[in-house]
């Protein structure tokens, strides 16, 4: 006897995957060896997404006004980088982890530990490619 599941939200399986996507991701990087510069213990596509999140939302730490000007500039939606770590929100930045890069390197007013951590790892080949 099996059971059948009904979901009524696409949501549901992809908050399944996801987290299995990124204990592999974690363990990959582990036995690779390969350290993260940004705080916590989670996989690099995760931490990236958390000090975006970062930029775009504190004031203290980040450079919300900065950020929204950019993505306008480069005619991106402001709504890009939200609160959220789920598959289809990895997917989008990652495709435009060049554009993240230059405004860290180029445009972002903040000269912080945050901004100088989250591009090193941005320009990390491995990290860009768990963001993929």
């Amino acid at each position: 006897m099996s059971a059948v599941i009904e979901l009524h939200s696409h949501m549901h399986p992809l908050d399944t995957i996801a987290p299995r996507c990124k204990s592999i991701l974690l363990a990959q990087k582990k036995a690779l060896g390969l350290k993260s510069n940004l705080f916590g213990q989670a996989c690099a596509a995760e931490r990236i997404v958390l000090a975006l999140n970062k930029l775009k939302f504190k004031d203290g730490v980040g450079d919300p006004n900065g950020l929204r000007l950019f993505l306008e500039e480069m005619k991106l939606p402001v709504g890009i980088i939200y609160r959220g770590n789920r598959l289809h929100v990895l997917f989008h930045l990652s495709t435009l982890s060049t554009s993240f890069v230059t405004y860290l390197a180029q445009k972002c007013p903040v000269q912080n530990d945050l901004r100088v951590k989250l591009l090193e790892d941005m320009k990390m080949p491995h990290f860009k490619t768990e963001l993929q």
